[in-house]
C-alpha cells in the first residue's frame, strides 16, 4: 500500500497538532508500506496522508493519486466508550482490512481553533487500504473525487449503522496527525482482510447549472460576502479558494481577522501559481451559501439550486472575475 509520510515533522518530538498543521505543508514522500500491524502502527505515530504527493508538498495540485482512505469519527454516538470496538467488529465481520487508532483528544474535552470547548467523546481515525489506486492527474479528476465523497461515506454509514463520519477527512490532501501510543487514552485495533473496492462508489461530477451574478468589486461587499461565508463550515478545498481570494484582494491581516487560518496555509498562498482566485470567487461561494448581495447586482441568481463544480475556471472565464 502506498501512502505519503511527512519526513520533516516526524523528526520533531512532542509536537502539537497546531505545529503539525503549520509545518506539514512540505516534506512529504511516498512510501510502500506492507499491510502488517507493526508497520501500520509505526506509520500512524507520524503525520501521514492517503493522497500521494508528486513534489513533496501538501497542495491539492500536488496530489496525483490516492491508495487508501482516511476516515475520521469525532462525534458523540450511542456506542459511547465502546465505539472503537463496535467499528472494529463491524468492519471485521465483512472482512475489510482496517487500522483504528484513537486521536489525541479521545474521550477528552477538546478546544477548537475558535476557542469553543467540545465535550469529551470518542474520537477515532481509520486507515483503510484500497483495492485499486485512484489516479488524480488533473483538477477535474480531483473534483470528481470530492463529488464522490458523499457516496463513499454513504457506503460506510451503512456498514457502521449511520455513525457520522467527517467528510473533510476524504479531502484529496487531508493529513492525519500522529497518535500517541503511550497516552493513557490510547486504543488500537488492526485487521487484515480484503482491501476496499472503491470503484463502485466513484462518480463523475455533473456540469454546473448556469449561474449569473453581475457583482461589484466594492471592498465592503467583498468583506460582507466573506464574513457570511466564513461563519459556517465548508469543504476544505472550497474554503481555501475563498481564503486565497481574500488574501489576493486584501492582505494576510484581513484574512486572519476573518478566519482561523494557520501560518502554513498563509505561506501556501505566497507560493501559488496559475490562475488567481479573486473577488468573484468570494461572491460565487457566498451566494451559493445564502449570502444576498445588494439588489442592483442580482441577475437570475439561484443560490439554492446551483450545482457547484469545485473548479472555478468556467465561472471565471464566463463572468470575467
Amino acid at each position: 500500500m502506498q501512502i505519503s509520510i511527512n519526513t520533516l515533522t516526524s523528526q520533531i518530538k512532542n509536537m502539537t497538532k497546531q505545529q503539525g498543521n503549520e509545518q506539514a505543508y512540505k516534506g512529504w514522500i511516498t512510501k510502500n508500506i506492507p499491510w502488517q500491524e507493526s508497520s501500520i502502527k509505526s506509520i500512524m505515530q507520524f503525520e501521514w496522508m492517503p493522497g500521494l504527493s508528486k513534489d513533496g508538498y501538501k497542495r491539492r495540485t500536488s496530489i496525483y493519486a490516492i491508495n487508501a482512505l482516511f476516515l475520521d469519527i469525532d462525534d458523540e454516538t450511542i456506542y459511547g466508550d465502546n465505539l472503537l470496538n463496535f467499528v472494529h467488529k463491524s468492519l471485521s465481520e465483512i472482512g475489510l482490512s482496517h487500522a483504528i487508532a484513537t486521536s489525541t483528544h479521545h474521550l477528552k474535552i477538546k478546544l477548537t481553533k475558535r476557542g469553543v470547548e467540545l465535550p469529551a467523546c470518542p474520537r477515532i481515525k481509520l486507515m483503510i487500504p484500497l483495492e485499486q489506486l485512484v489516479s488524480l492527474p488533473n483538477e477535474e479528476d480531483k473534483d470528481n473525487w470530492n463529488y464522490s465523497r458523499e457516496f463513499i461515506l454513504k457506503a460506510f454509514s451503512g456498514i457502521l449503522r449511520a455513525i457520522k463520519l467527517d467528510a473533510s477527512s476524504l479531502d484529496v490532501n487531508r493529513a492525519s496527525f500522529r497518535m500517541n501510543t503511550k497516552a493513557d487514552n490510547f486504543e488500537w485495533k488492526f485487521y487484515s482482510g480484503n482491501n476496499f473496492d472503491i470503484q463502485p462508489h466513484l462518480r463523475v461530477m455533473p456540469p454546473p447549472e448556469k449561474f449569473e451574478f453581475k457583482g461589484t468589486t466594492n471592498q465592503e461587499d467583498i468583506i460582507s460576502a466573506a464574513e457570511h461565508y466564513f461563519s459556517s463550515h465548508h469543504d476544505r478545498d472550497e474554503w481555501l479558494k475563498v481564503a486565497a481570494a481574500i488574501y489576493h484582494e486584501f492582505d494576510a491581516d484581513i484574512l486572519k481577522k476573518l478566519t482561523t487560518i494557520t501560518k502554513g496555509e498563509l505561506d501556501s498562498f505566497k507560493r501559488q501559481n496559475g490562475r488567481i482566485c479573486t473577488a468573484g470567487t468570494v461572491f460565487y461561494y457566498a451566494c451559493l451559501n445564502g449570502w444576498e448581495p445588494r439588489k442592483e447586482y442580482i441577475n437570475n441568481l439561484k443560490p439554492k439550486t446551483v450545482n457547484v463544480r469545485k473548479s472555478l475556471s468556467d465561472f471565471n472565464n464566463n463572468y470575467g472575475y
